[in-house]
């Protein structure tokens, strides 16, 4: 079974004021951390952004580039996984969004275990916290991808209404501390003194 990995790059990083994808921690840009654990976990390693020119440089080890279109109105991460996922040749694609200081290995090779054994038609894997489905660290087949078009033309871009309208398989969640993400200065600093 082939597992590809999709990093999403191409936020604005509004919130945050400068790109997340380049933050440092010990040293190294969350962009680069993200896809060496990636790479350890599935068999190739893509990265959605639509300035690839901007990362390029910084990775040493091989990935596949999309370059996204650039947006024209409101976009999201849903919208860039519907224009990625038609181009990703895998049994299974896993998501994960750039900006996961915590992401780790271990339960991420757990999932893997987990989601090979899932039937045909379960279109999604992952896991769930009292605030809802964690889409941006998930399993994802590609033949999910026509689902996420009529959601989209209905001008909704959010993944929790659209994860309600399609078989999505819950995985175990241990230790919720490795999804944190960081959107703000304040998130980046509490993770630098935590």
């Amino acid at each position: 079974m082939n597992f590809a990995a999709l990093i999403l790059a191409g936020g604005s990083s509004r919130r945050m004021g400068q790109d997340k994808a380049l933050l440092r921690l010990n040293g190294e840009p969350l962009l680069i951390r993200t896809s060496r654990i990636a790479a350890a976990v599935c068999d190739s390693v893509w990265i959605c952004s639509p300035e690839p020119d901007r990362y390029r440089p910084l990775l040493s080890q091989p990935v596949q580039w999309l370059t996204e279109p650039q947006p024209t109105g409101p976009q999201g991460p849903l919208t860039a996984l519907a224009w990625a996922l038609p181009q990703i040749d895998a049994d299974w694609i896993l998501l994960l969004a750039c900006d996961l200081p915590r992401l780790a290995i271990a339960p991420l090779q757990a999932w893997r275990q987990q989601v090979e054994l899932l039937p045909e038609d379960c279109r999604a894997a992952i896991a769930r916290t009292e605030q809802g489905w964690e889409p941006l660290i998930g399993f994802y087949r590609p033949a999910i991808a026509p689902t996420i078009a009529p959601w989209l033309s209905q001008g909704r871009r959010d993944f929790q209404g659209w994860l309600a309208t399609v078989a999505v398989q819950e995985l175990p969640l241990s230790d919720r501390d490795w999804l944190v993400n960081c959107n703000t200065p304040t998130d980046w600093q509490a993770l630098q003194l935590s």
